[in-house]
This record gives structure tokens, sequence and C-alpha cells, in this order.
């Protein structure tokens, strides 16, 4: 499997991470040979041997692929690969991420589903309080109790994974160094290192979902009308996580006070109701349309 990603990389380093697919014929996985094996080309080069390889080989080496970056440089450098994940992309999709991140996959599926409108418009205490106990349920029964999304959901769980995620990590990292000055430091994270920064990423986000202020609401503070206190929310922290991975959350939650909440105060005056652009006299195309306390608002946690 090295041997394939050192030969994939030298073809994909002129694309970028996305993944693009054509429409798929549903299937779970592939396992017809249906695919044309002719030979396509790149300008004037022929399909490598690796892509001349019979269906069923080609489908154990995707099976094999363990990251969305390394899934990402296989297909952008196989035509043919390319069309095989096109058969059944959500499978695929689901199935690298499954692999990346491992037991993890049970809480990005849970941000994803924390984030639709329809739970952030509609929580209550005794939402929130089921929902908790499903989530219990879900981490003790493992990954292989989690069915498979809708292909659209799948496509929006990775796509948030590798464009949010990933990027915090690598931000979170370079943040922890920084903090370690002096220390003889790997420059490359570990696969361990890398699944404990993704898990308490997720997990931050989950409890700024469940506990934190609402979005797009007429009242910003979910808890302004104490159906659940700070008392009770950390009680529920307390419950779901052993205390190692509490900590874990917390590391995050002192990154993103770190880099975040000075952005806040950039931009606190620009959007204070004092500022004189706020003026209900003045018109204009650069006459903002609002203004509210950004101060008061960002004591809250900040969401991801």
């Amino acid at each position: 499997m090295q041997r394939l990603k050192k030969f994939l990389s030298k073809r994909h380093s002129t694309h970028g991470p996305e993944i693009y697919a054509p429409e798929p014929t549903p299937t779970n996985p592939p396992t017809s040979s249906s695919i044309d094996t002719r030979t396509f080309s790149r300008g004037s080069i022929d399909l490598s041997r690796i892509e001349r390889l019979p269906f069923e080989i080609r489908n154990e080496i995707l099976l094999a692929v363990d990251s969305i970056a390394d899934l990402s440089s296989l297909l952008h450098a196989s035509p043919t690969f390319h069309q095989q994940f096109g058969l059944d992309r959500a499978f695929w999709l689901w199935h690298c991420l499954k692999q990346e991140v491992g037991n993890v996959l049970i809480d990005a599926y849970n941000v994803h589903t924390l984030n639709t409108p329809e739970f952030r418009s509609k929580r209550t205490r005794q939402k929130v309080l089921l929902y908790v106990e499903d989530y219990k349920q879900q981490r003790s029964e493992g990954i292989e109790s989690l069915a498979q999304p809708p292909e659209d959901d799948v496509i929006r769980i990775v796509s948030f994974h590798t464009s949010v995620i990933r990027a915090l990590m690598h931000q979170y990292a370079a943040w922890a160094r920084a903090n370690l000055e002096g220390l003889a430091e790997p420059q490359e994270l570990s696969r361990t290192e890398a699944t404990r920064i993704v898990r308490g990423l997720y997990r931050f986000q989950i409890f700024c979902s469940l506990f934190g202020p609402a979005r797009g609401g007429c009242n910003y503070y979910f808890y302004e009308d104490r159906i659940m206190n700070a008392g009770q929310r950390l009680q529920q922290l307390d419950d779901l996580y052993e205390a190692w991975e509490i900590e874990e959350i917390l590391c995050i939650n002192a990154f993103v006070h770190a880099k975040y909440r000075p952005l806040f105060e950039q931009v606190e005056w620009d959007l204070n109701p004092d500022n004189p652009s706020f003026d209900d006299k003045r018109t204009g195309p650069h006459t903002p349309p609002g203004a509210f306390h950004l101060s008061s608002r960002s004591k809250t946690r900040i969401r991801i």
C-alpha cells in the first residue's frame, strides 16, 4: 500500500484534494466487472499496469485505502478507479472515512445530525436528553451498528471532515507546538495524535450544538429560560465522557478561545450599534443593514 501511495502522489501532484465523481448507479459495494477496461490515455500516456488490473482486485485496493486524502489522490490519478468509485460513491466515501477515523465516525455522524435545521431550531430539554441517551447507545454498540446514511448526508459529513475538521486539526497542532517551544517535537502528527485531535474537535462541536446558543432563532441564548443551567450541562458532559476525553475537549476549547476570540474583538466596534455607520439618517450602498453587541454574544462558547 505504501508503494501505491508513492506512485499516486507523483501522478496527483498537480491536482487538488477535492473528489469529483459522476452520478452513481448504487451497489454495495460494486461487484460487477462491467467497467470498460479499454486503454485510456492522458496525453500520449497509456493506462498504467495498476489501472489494467481486474475489477475485483481494484475493488480490494479501494477497500484498503484508509484516508480521504489517499482516496482523492487515487481518483485524480486514475480514470479507471474514478469510474469504479462512481458506481457507488456513498459506499466508498463512508467506508474510507470509517477506515480513517475509526470509532470517531460516531461523533462525525452526530455532528452532522445536530447541525440540521430540524434539531437546531427545536431544541428542548427533553429533546436534548433523549439525544444524549441515543448517543450513549451508539457509542456502546460501536460503529458497526451505525447504518450508512443517504448519499447526500455522506457527502456533507465527508466535506465537513475534509474542509473543516482536518484544517482545524493542523491549526491546532501548530498552536500546540508553539506553546511547547523549546521541546523536541516531530513536525508530522502520528495517526494516534491526529485521531485524538479530530475526536476532540468533533466532541467540542457536539457540546456546542447541544448546549450552546441557538442559531437562527429569535432568542440567541438557548438556555436563557433556565431549562438547563451550567451545572446540569457540565453533569451531562461528565456522564458522557471519561476524564481524559473531557480533557481533549477542554484543550480544543482553549485553542478556540485563544485563536478566535481576538477575531471577535477586532470586529466588535464595526458591528456595535453606537458606531456612526449605523446612523438612521445615513443611507447608501455601504450602510450596514443592522447592528448588535457582539461583546455580549461572544461570551458564550464559540461554535466551530
